[in-house]
């Protein structure tokens, strides 16, 4: 189903299925920009990690 499809696609990328889930979700809710989705994808994950301009950003967003 949809939900071992997510998790091979992220062991694929070497990316924590369920760190990545939980930061995906809290950036769709957070209000993350649907123009910018690619940004989601798991293989998008950990470079955007790395990047320090990732997940972490959008979570923070909205907080000020």
């Amino acid at each position: 189903g949809v939900i071992a499809s997510l998790i091979e696609t992220c062991k694929l990328n070497a990316v924590d299925p369920h760190a990545y889930l939980a930061e995906t979700l809290t950036a769709i809710v957070s209000g993350h920009k649907q123009s910018d989705i690619d940004a989601l994808l798991p293989w998008s994950y950990n470079r955007l990690r790395q990047k320090g301009d990732g997940h972490e950003h959008h979570r923070n967003q909205g907080h000020a």
